[in-house]
């Protein structure tokens, strides 16, 4: 299995994050990329806590032949055609697309040089920090729950018990108090 998250927290030049995500999907399947689940999308504050507006969050999982180098460059690809124009760790984004796990393989790849507009870190399979970030799990859980983290093998189930609720909002569309979300435009 595939899994691939996506977040944002501003509207870009497509429109909402919804509207971005549906654009991006659409984009993806174009490219030979199939969205076989999407999760519920979510909402949750910006991690590491700022005065970011709130994100919205989901994940898909995805059917494609290309190798996971080649699957971080089109999804790296949607982002920009997206709108997001920043690189910049932990900035607002439009959109941001990240491969979470492929088929269950534990990879690391120096990318500085082989992915174009990308100049921090590697590609590191799966996430190193999905495992920390309820905003990623809780999304798995409607689509695999059955998945099991690669390098640890705890249950999708096992990880979202081991971590607390700091940042994490629930389901779009309303905050814990009943009180309906907006997010930033």
């Amino acid at each position: 299995m595939i899994i691939a998250a996506l977040g944002a927290n501003l509207s870009g030049p497509q429109g909402s994050p919804q509207q971005t995500f549906s654009r991006a999907l659409h984009q993806l399947a174009n490219r030979g990329i199939k969205i076989r689940r999407h999760s519920r999308l979510y909402w949750s504050w910006p991690v590491p806590a700022s005065d970011q507006p709130l994100y919205v969050n989901g994940v898909v999982t995805l059917e494609t032949r290309l190798d996971p180098l080649q699957l971080v460059r089109e999804l790296l690809r949607t982002e920009r055609l997206m709108g997001r124009r920043t690189d910049q760790r932990n900035a607002p984004r439009c959109i941001d697309l990240d491969l979470i796990d492929y088929r269950g393989l534990v990879w690391r790849w120096d990318h500085r040089d082989s992915v174009p507009n990308r100049t921090k870190g590697d590609v590191i399979l799966p996430h190193p920090r999905m495992h920390q970030r309820m905003f990623v799990l809780a999304p798995i859980l409607d689509v695999a729950p059955l998945w099991r983290h690669p390098v640890t093998g705890q249950s999708v189930k096992d990880l979202i018990t081991g971590i607390g609720q700091d940042g994490w909002g629930g389901p779009l569309g309303r905050h814990k108090s009943g009180v309906p979300i907006a997010i930033a435009k």
